[in-house]
C-alpha cells in the first residue's frame, strides 16, 4: 500500500486526525451524556459518547506513530523545542486567553484569589478550561517518548515495545475493570513502570503504523471493537438507570474497551485506500493535510465558537439539532476561524 503523499506527510494519518478531531467535538456537543436524564435524548447522547470514544486514545496513537522515530530526522534539543512551539505554547496562552474571557466576558468563572499559587493550579489541574484536561497527558506522553526512541533504531528491540504494550494493557486496561467487576482493590503498584497508563497508546499507535497486521487481525480487532461498544453502551445504560445518574464504570480511556475500539480505527484507516476515494470526490491531498493542519486550533478555540452558536442560535444541549448537527457546524465554523488566522503574519503561531 502506497501511503506516502506529500514530503514528510501520510495520508491515512491526516485523514484519521481530521476524523478524531471532529469525533471530539461531537463528543463535547453530546455532554448531557455526564448528566443522566430519562428520556431518548441521553440515550442518543450515549450512542455518540460510545461511537465517539476511540478519539483522544487514536490522537495519542498518533504522536506515537509520528514523534518516536524523530532521531531520524532531528536530535532531543530540537524535538523539545519543537513540542514546546506545537503544543505547550499554545496551551499557556490559550488557558490565558480563556481565563480571561472567563471571568470578565462569559463569567463562568468567579476568581477567589488570583495568586501565583492559584493561577498554576488552575491551569494544570484544567479548572480555567475544562476541554484542556488533554494537555497533561500529552505532555507526559511526549516526555517519555525520547525513552522509546532507541528502541525505533533496532528492529530486534521492537519486540521489548510489543511487551511493554501487553504488559500495559493486562495492568491498566483489564486488570483494574476485571478486579471492580469483582468486588476486589486492584493495587496501583502493580501497574507496569511506564511513564503512565496512557502512554499504552503512543506504543501501540507506533507499532501499528510500522507492522504489517494480517488480515485475521485486524478483523478480529473489528468484532472486538464491535463488542466493546456494545457492552460499554448496553452496561453504561442499565447501570444509569438502576443508579439514576451516569453510571461511570466503563468511563475510563485507558480500558480495555476503549484501547479495543482505537486499536481496530487505527487499523481500518491504515488499510483504506484513501488516495482512489479521493480522486473520486475531487479532494486534494494538499487540502487535506491543510485541514489536518487546523486540528490543533480548533481543538484550542471550539470551546468558545460553542458557547457563542448556543447564544446567538438559543439552542437547548438537550436538543437533537445541537447534538447532531452542532459537532458539524462547530467543527467547519472553528476551522474556517483557524484556516484564517494562520494566514495572518505575527498571531498564526496561535495555531501551530
Amino acid at each position: 500500500m502506497n501511503t506516502k503523499r506529500l514530503p514528510g506527510r501520510i495520508l491515512y494519518y491526516d485523514i484519521l486526525n481530521i476524523c478524531a478531531c471532529f469525533c471530539v467535538v461531537a463528543l463535547h456537543c453530546n455532554g448531557i451524556v455526564h448528566s443522566y436524564s430519562e428520556g431518548s435524548a441521553w440515550k442518543q447522547a450515549l450512542v455518540v459518547e460510545v461511537a465517539c470514544y476511540w478519539a483522544v486514545p487514536v490522537f495519542l496513537m498518533l504522536s506515537g506513530a509520528t514523534l518516536i522515530e524523530y532521531r531520524c530526522k532531528y536530535d532531543t534539543k530540537t524535538y523539545i523545542r519543537k513540542r514546546i512551539d506545537r503544543a505547550v505554547f499554545p496551551w499557556l496562552v490559550w488557558s490565558g486567553i480563556s481565563l480571561v474571557w472567563k471571568t470578565a466576558v462569559s463569567h463562568q468563572i468567579s476568581m477567589e484569589s488570583w495568586s501565583l499559587a492559584n493561577l498554576i493550579s488552575m491551569l494544570l489541574n484544567s479548572k480555567i478550561e475544562t476541554k484542556y484536561w488533554f494537555f497533561p497527558s500529552l505532555f507526559a506522553v511526549y516526555m517519555g517518548i525520547p525513552f522509546l526512541a532507541p528502541f525505533a533504531q533496532d528492529k530486534k528491540n521492537k519486540k521489548l515495545l510489543w511487551y511493554m504494550a501487553l504488559l500495559a494493557f493486562i495492568t491498566y486496561s483489564v486488570m483494574p475493570v476485571l478486579c471492580k467487576a469483582m468486588g476486589i482493590s486492584w493495587p496501583s503498584a502493580l501497574g507496569f513502570p511506564m511513564a503512565s497508563g496512557v502512554f499504552l497508546f503512543p506504543v501501540l499507535g507506533y507499532l501499528l503504523a510500522t507492522n504489517e497486521i494480517s488480515s485475521g487481525v485486524r478483523h478480529a480487532s473489528y468484532v472486538l471493537a464491535a463488542a466493546s461498544m456494545l457492552l460499554r453502551y448496553f452496561v453504561t445504560l442499565v447501570l444509569s438507570v438502576q443508579d439514576g445518574s451516569t453510571n461511570k464504570t466503563l468511563f475510563g480511556y485507558i480500558q480495555f474497551h476503549s484501547v479495543f475500539l482505537a486499536c481496530a480505527v487505527f487499523l481500518f484507516f491504515k488499510h483504506r485506500d484513501w488516495e482512489s476515494l479521493l480522486r473520486k470526490v475531487k479532494i486534494s491531498e494538499r487540502a487535506i493535510a491543510r485541514i489536518s493542519s487546523c486540528s490543533l486550533g480548533i481543538y484550542l478555540i471550539h470551546a468558545f465558537v460553542m458557547y457563542y452558536e448556543k447564544q446567538l442560535m438559543d439552542v437547548w444541549e438537550t436538543g437533537w439539532k445541537w447534538r447532531i448537527l452542532g459537532p458539524f457546524l462547530t467543527w467547519a465554523v472553528s476551522l474556517c476561524i483557524v484556516f484564517c488566522t494562520k494566514k495572518i503574519p505575527g498571531i498564526r503561531k496561535l495555531f501551530p
